[in-house]
């Protein structure tokens, strides 16, 4: 390889790393001072459809509007496929998913995740211990 070759080699092997930072997005900047409070479900919910709601408020306790607000909810177990739903803007920093499908008894990770207005994020994670839904028979 030639000399002048070899020093433009060089060269973009040095500065190519810093033209890809300029080109990448920004990731999204943690924020740890807004609090996602869990207001739904009464616990302890059962297995099945109930409403989820959250409060999202700053250090001061002032509600946040304009949030994109999602949850995944985990068994504390391997093997269970994860439920996902989107919460939807209900007003005053309360965001509401209307059925999440707790689909079995036991242990459950409820991660939410809240975009917020600024472009920033907050997440929290709530332990959830899930009943068997209550069966009902009629005695003759």
């Amino acid at each position: 390889m030639k000399r002048h070759e070899l020093t433009i080699a060089i060269i973009i092997f040095l500065f190519l790393p810093l033209i890809g930072a300029g080109c990448a997005r920004s990731s999204n900047q943690h924020r740890s001072d807004v609090a996602i409070e869990l207001t739904a479900p009464l616990f302890p919910p059962t297995v099945g459809r109930f409403m989820v709601s959250f409060r999202i408020t700053d250090a001061d306790g002032n509600p946040l509007d304009g949030a994109a607000v999602t949850a995944k909810g985990d068994m504390s177990h391997a093997g269970m496929a994860p439920v996902l739903a989107t919460a939807a803007a209900a007003g005053d920093g309360v965001y509401v998913i209307p059925a999440f499908e707790w689909t079995m008894a036991g242990d459950w990770n409820l991660n939410v995740e809240a975009e917020l207005a600024d472009g920033t994020t907050a997440t929290t994670q709530f332990d959830i211990p899930v009943d068997h839904a209550a069966i009902c028979s009629e005695s003759d």
